[in-house]
């Protein structure tokens, strides 16, 4: 017996967004237009984003405490609904272990 599954966010998880921690200055040039930084406990716990138009001195200043996230087993099609909604989506596990940000396949 094959047991087929839908594709999961977790295979577009891209990796590709700055991380810091909560005293660390806010960095000055971004690469991405959706989110600048993800915030990290020293566990890789998600403490929240820096988006492109946050203001402050330090991350902890800045961040945005709520982004959206998604557990990595989420399909891509309920992922894309709320892609519609949000300008990014930050993929986490259960415990809030900061996993990547999703990009949803080229079609």
């Amino acid at each position: 017996i094959v047991i087929s599954r839908p594709p999961t966010v977790m295979q577009c998880a891209k990796d590709d967004v700055a991380r810091l921690r909560p005293p660390d200055p806010i960095p000055t040039s971004a690469t991405r237009a959706d989110v600048v930084a993800v915030v990290l406990n020293s566990e890789g716990t998600l403490l929240g984003a820096i988006e492109p138009d946050a203001k402050g001195a330090s991350a902890i200043e800045a961040v945005n405490p709520a982004p959206q996230t998604i557990r990595p087993d989420m399909t891509h099609r309920l992922a894309a609904d709320l892609l519609e909604k949000h300008r990014y989506i930050l993929v986490t596990t259960s415990f809030g272990k900061y996993l990547g940000r999703y990009e949803p396949p080229a079609t």
